[in-house]
């Protein structure tokens, strides 16, 4: 089982550097000979083709400029933030300058909770087989390449098993979020455990999240994905999602790619999410523990691109602008319907 080679910082930025301005004139100009220029720095070897795919993402960040407000000011800072964070590579925290969010008001002031992770729960148990063990901290990410072939992207405090031989490749994710890219091989299904769920594939790419409540939740980018919580089973195709709440699968709702996975490139993105949704996700990137009971039938909806390093302004935002309220009760923060605005109303 390997990783990609390490390179040096030097060396690491002008790999992106090339890779940059190589698929940058493959945009502006997609003839045969930039294509092939992109085509030739792809094949080098597999740090050159992550570094290829990760400029395209990176230049589709800038299709969601479009979320953000009008103000050519705004506009501009976003893109000298993007364009600073991917060729500094600062996989421990990106930074930001800007929280972008569509019609939101004055960020809300609320207690900040330090809270100690989860406890890891009991997991399915897999056939004997090698295993590897990969985990990220707080503010960091981490990307892995398989012996199969396959990508794994490790977002924040992310914990996980690899066992992959010759009959079955499994990965067994007991928090944070995975983000993979599954080379294809249908004698071997592609089997991600996680509190009693399972996600089984034979190559696509997808995205799969375990919150802190145990939430689970599965978008998909490419291919199909086979989704079963104890005796019920959905087909997951690209560009839709589904929870998992204490074993039971939600309804299949639609997700747009250009929210799928994007805290890969450092970014929150939502396209018109349920704000209690919303909430869920920026969860993650913050220290504290947020019950969303209260708002789970909110009308609201939250569109926008947020930086994860400033998750917690953006919490403040979502909630101002949803006029919601963080209420401390014992370890965790109950967010509720702002009791001052129903009185001034």
């Amino acid at each position: 089982m390997s990783e990609l080679p390490k390179t040096s910082q030097s060396e690491q930025q002008n790999l992106e550097a090339t890779a940059l301005e190589l698929v940058e004139a493959l945009k502006n100009n997609p003839c045969p000979e930039t294509a092939a220029a992109v085509a030739a720095f792809r094949d080098q070897s597999p740090t050159h083709a992550s570094e290829i795919d990760r400029a395209g993402r990176f230049f589709d960040l800038f299709d969601q400029v479009d979320l953000a407000p009008e103000s050519w000011w705004q506009r501009r800072t976003l893109d000298l933030d993007l364009l600073f964070a991917r060729i500094q590579e600062r996989w421990l925290g990106l930074s930001s300058v800007a929280i972008l969010l569509v019609s939101l008001g004055v960020a809300a002031v609320y207690s900040k909770l330090e809270t100690d992770d989860q406890p890891v729960l009991t997991e399915v148990k897999t056939k004997a087989a090698q295993t590897e063990l990969y985990s990220t901290t707080w503010g960091q990410q981490r990307e892995v390449t398989l012996s199969d072939g396959s990508t794994l992207w490790l977002g924040w405090r992310t914990e996980l098993e690899v066992s992959i031989d010759a009959e079955f490749r499994h990965v067994n994710l007991t928090k944070g979020v995975l983000a993979l890219r599954v080379a294809s091989d249908s004698t071997r299904p592609f089997v991600v455990y996680g509190g009693g769920v399972t996600a089984t594939v034979t190559g696509t790419e997808f995205v799969v999240t375990r919150q802190i409540n145990d939430l689970i939740d599965v978008s998909v980018l490419e291919g199909s994905v086979q989704v079963q919580a104890q005796a019920e089973s959905v087909a997951l195709m690209a560009e839709q999602s589904v929870q998992i709440e204490q074993g039971r699968l939600l309804q299949v709702s639609p997700r747009s790619s250009n929210e799928i996975g994007q805290w890969r490139n450092g970014l929150l993105v939502f396209d018109e999410r349920p704000v209690a949704e919303a909430i869920a996700a920026v969860q993650p990137y913050t220290r504290l523990v947020l019950d969303t009971t209260d708002i789970e039938d909110h009308p609201g909806l939250v569109t926008g691109a947020f930086f994860i390093d400033e998750a917690e302004t953006s919490l403040g935002l979502i909630l101002s602008a949803h006029e919601l309220e963080a209420v401390p009760r014992g370890k965790s923060l109950k967010i509720r319907r702002s009791l001052k605005r129903q009185k001034k109303k």
